[in-house]
């Protein structure tokens, strides 16, 4: 049975623009592709440009900041050191000890899961966010795009990383993020695109829908207002 796609728009809760050129092109095409919900790192100069842009486009933006860290020390350091424009916080946690301080800190957002760090994706992280009452874990589509650059056996990697964390996700009922961590309007994905990928690794349209739609939407709207058109349910 094939799912219809949800009221409200798509979200991409990851994207890095080095300038502000690049973020305007992406907002244009966030907008061609049906987004109506999108997170980009802070920039040093320009922000109110680019939020003009998305807002005559009809697409909402949240600034974010990522904090890379392999210690709980490294977390905290982080966090002290947040933009002031940020209104999402994710970590990219390197290890297991920065993972499970970032899942229990009520000032990070999302969790972020890199290649070959599919495992935090567990009944310990859900735990944690069930206990502070919110959290996201996130995976990125832009690896994948890199790894065509590479032999073979990246490509392959890419794919696991993507696949087991979906499975992982499911399994385990984890709220997933799905974002592509773009650079460039080259990077971004058509939501069917990510529909189709997905299916590759047996996971339900109608999840796959959730990460998304409403899960990125409840995450985004704890820090930033209401969704654009109403606020979906958070899954998960």
């Amino acid at each position: 049975m094939t799912v219809e796609p949800p009221s409200w728009k798509y979200a991409d809760l990851c994207s890095k623009p080095a300038t502000i050129d690049y973020a305007l092109e992406m907002v244009k095409t966030y907008a061609t592709l049906g987004y109506g919900l999108i997170a980009m790192e802070t920039l040093p100069s320009g922000l109110k440009t680019v939020e003009d842009a998305a807002r005559e486009s009809g697409v909402r933006i949240v600034w974010r900041h990522t904090i890379r860290a392999s210690s709980s020390a490294d977390v905290r350091r982080g966090l002290r050191n947040v933009p002031g424009p940020a209104r999402l916080v994710a970590v990219a946690a390197m290890t297991l000890e920065a993972a499970r301080y970032a899942a229990r800190s009520k000032q990070v957002d999302i969790l972020v899961i890199e290649p070959g760090m599919e495992r935090l994706v567990d009944a310990s992280t859900l735990e944690l966010f069930t206990q502070r009452g919110w959290g996201a874990v996130e995976i990125h589509l832009s690896p994948l795009l890199r790894a065509f650059e590479g032999p073979d056996r990246r490509l392959e990697a890419m794919l696991r990383y993507l696949f087991v964390s979906m499975r992982r996700a499911t399994g385990y009922r984890v709220p997933l993020v799905v974002s592509s961590c773009a650079e460039s309007k080259w990077e971004l994905f058509h939501p069917m695109h990510i529909l189709g990928l997905s299916s590759l690794a047996g996971i339900p349209e109608e999840e796959v829908l959730r990460w998304l739609t409403s899960v990125p939407a409840a995450i985004a709207s704890r820090r930033a207002g209401s969704y654009r058109g109403g606020t979906p349910g958070g899954g998960g």
